[in-house]
């Protein structure tokens, strides 16, 4: 394992197999990194897969308050940096994220498996103001 120092002076804990290209995975929501294993464990043979715990989560540190997506792709960044990685796999709202990340950083390759993206309005969001309150 390795360390990433994030730009607000975090650690952020970089779990590294494989040999090859780099890619780095940016995983759910709702998850740490350990579904996640098994997808590396497939992509070793001819890749390093880098996989990281978004803050929150099991070895990450705590999420900076008020919470931004802004953090979620400064901490990517820093570990893209680090490893040199410019191929990004993201699901669902790690989907969401690499793919805003993609807008400013350097990534050349994308993939995304049910990112959390409305498109043409498909996800109806009458319930957020509500919700809020």
């Amino acid at each position: 394992m390795e360390t990433v120092i994030a730009p607000d002076g975090e650690r952020i804990v970089l779990h590294s197999s494989g040999t090859g290209p780099d890619v780095v995975v940016v995983h759910g929501g709702g998850v740490t990194i350990e579904p996640y294993r098994r997808l590396a464990a497939a992509l070793t043979d001819h890749h390093t897969v880098h996989l990281y715990n978004r803050r929150g989560r099991a070895d990450a540190p705590a999420r900076r308050e008020p919470y931004s997506v802004q953090q979620e792709i400064e901490d990517l960044a820093a570990v893209l940096t680090h490893t040199g990685a410019r191929t990004v796999v993201g699901h669902s709202s790690g989907g969401f994220i690499a793919l805003r990340a993609a807008l400013t950083l350097p990534i050349a390759r994308l993939a995304l498996y049910d990112p959390a993206v409305s498109v043409d309005g498909i996800f109806k969001a009458e319930f957020v103001p509500r919700a809020r309150a």
